[in-house]
């Protein structure tokens, strides 16, 4: 594991959390629960630690043994099949050179009127069936079979989840490696994903590592293919900006580079796409 894969692990976004007040036995008063989240993980592993915190205050006490709650963000509910990190790139649209260290992203906590364009969630097995299937449909862009997945000995797949609920770096990395090439040269394609600014539009579409002649696909050339009313230049950013794990990405690094540095524990490059504003 690398310094920037150590650093991009440990990147981190304050949160205050407010129970919805029609899911609220408080008549005048929003109780407000603040924590810190890591980007590269997903909101319901922190549902047991908001639910303790909340419990004494919901509406109907059994709620908390629901897994059914979901987030709101300035009126968006929140799909807790993303990473964290991606819905804070994607919902915020802030350029990360505008943004303030010491920010705190305030949202609000639902019971009721489940949103009907959100996944459901019945039980928090369901979070890591998601997880499993994102990791072997990453493997499969990457080299086009999800063989390495499906032969990790049961151990290896229970500790690979488990290092994704406890956070744990070292783990994770232990057992990634065996499922992401340890040589670039056997990749054949980049598992990108591409986040559209003001819709709900995501492009995943297989992105070639290498080109005919031989040279690692860049960033640049990727976007400038893929959406090129919003990079009409593979080398410098004009109308947008490529975001990921907080930071805008430079145009000119090979996506080889980046699948093995800067992946989400799902094994996907989740890239949010930003206006310039």
């Amino acid at each position: 594991m690398s310094e920037l894969s150590s650093k991009i692990w440990n990147g981190s976004l304050s949160v205050c959390v407010v129970l919805s007040p029609s899911d609220s036995n408080q008549m005048t008063h929003n109780r407000e629960f603040y924590l810190t989240v890591d980007r590269n993980s997903y909101f319901p592993l922190y549902y047991t630690k908001l639910l303790r915190f909340f419990e004494p205050y919901l509406l109907v006490p059994g709620w908390s043994k629901s897994s059914e709650w979901w987030l709101e963000f300035e009126e968006v509910p929140l799909k807790w099949n993303y990473p964290i990190g991606l819905l804070y790139d994607t919902l915020t649209s802030l350029d990360p050179q505008k943004r303030k260290a010491d920010s705190t992203w305030r949202l609000i906590l639902h019971y009721r009127n489940y949103p009907d364009y959100i996944l459901p969630l019945p039980d928090y097995k369901t979070l890591e069936s998601h997880w499993v299937n994102q990791v072997k449909e990453s493997c499969y862009v990457q080299h086009g079979t999800a063989k390495l997945v499906m032969v990790l000995s049961k151990q290896d797949s229970s500790d690979l989840w488990k290092s994704v609920e406890d956070h744990d770096v070292q783990k994770f990395w232990s057992i990634m490696p065996k499922i992401t090439s340890k040589s670039s040269k056997k990749l054949k394609n980049i598992p990108l994903r591409l986040y559209l600014p003001v819709s709900d539009k995501v492009i995943d579409v297989p992105i070639e590592a290498y080109q005919s002649d031989g040279d690692p696909t860049k960033l640049g050339d990727a976007l400038h293919k893929v959406v090129p009313d919003l990079f009409p230049s593979t080398k410098n950013n004009i109308i947008a900006k490529p975001v990921l794990h907080g930071i805008t990405l430079p145009l000119n690094i090979p996506l080889t580079e980046l699948s093995y540095e800067c992946i989400y524990v799902d094994g996907f490059l989740h890239v949010s796409i930003v206006l310039i504003s």
